[in-house]
């Protein structure tokens, strides 16, 4: 179930920018937008990493960050009373949009195989849409899988940093079989999931 059973303690650490978020009134859709933004920034570092290894640090700073604003977004949307169908959308499209941007910029690097990262992506947005798919159906949004989101986010900032003292693409390459199988294992779970709830 990759580590989304930690999500309650991570939300709990998050509490205190979230009362400063909801105390702003800052619109969940604006934290989608720059987790976003933190995403662009991730993959701008994997084409600028050729000219310093510097900015393979950035990669598990702007991994975790991305991870507690996707973690903030659902917390103020409830707090402040704007959960909606059209801001999950928002929230989908944008996670999404996150997802493509850092696997297109590492497969255009040169830091790993291309065809590796194609795969990545495309098994990606598969196991989003499955996750999507079943609660369209008239199941409910599916969450569980060897490797999520944060899983991912974890997998590309240890990546960063051990390329940071070690760059060679057998790394990312390796990073990126991970994820690849992870992600195939949590579509057939989610499929298992999907086809308990509706049949």
């Amino acid at each position: 179930m990759g580590i989304y059973h930690i999500k309650p303690k991570f939300q709990q650490l998050l509490k205190p920018f979230a009362n400063f978020l909801i105390r702003k009134k800052v619109h969940p859709t604006t934290i989608n937008i720059l987790a976003f933004i933190l995403s662009v920034l991730m993959g701008l570092s994997f084409l600028l990493a050729k000219w310093s290894s510097i900015f393979f640090l950035l990669l598990p700073i702007g991994a975790f960050a991305r991870t507690a604003f996707n973690a903030l977004d659902g917390m103020v949307a409830r707090s402040l009373g704007l959960a909606s169908a059209i801001g999950e959308v928002y929230n989908e499209f944008f996670d999404r949009a996150s997802d493509a941007v850092i696997f297109i910029c590492l497969g255009i690097s040169n830091l790993a195989s291309a065809e590796y990262s194609l795969v990545a992506i495309s098994f990606v947005l598969i196991n989003s849409y499955l996750g999507i798919v079943g609660k369209a159906a008239g199941g409910s949004r599916v969450y569980i899988g060897a490797i999520g989101k944060a899983d991912r986010m974890i997998l590309i900032g240890t990546t960063g940093l051990i390329a940071y003292f070690y760059s060679a693409m057998w790394i990312w390459d390796a990073m990126l079989f991970i994820i690849i199988a992870g992600t195939a294992y949590s579509s057939f779970q989610r499929l298992q999931v999907i086809k308990a709830e509706l049949e």
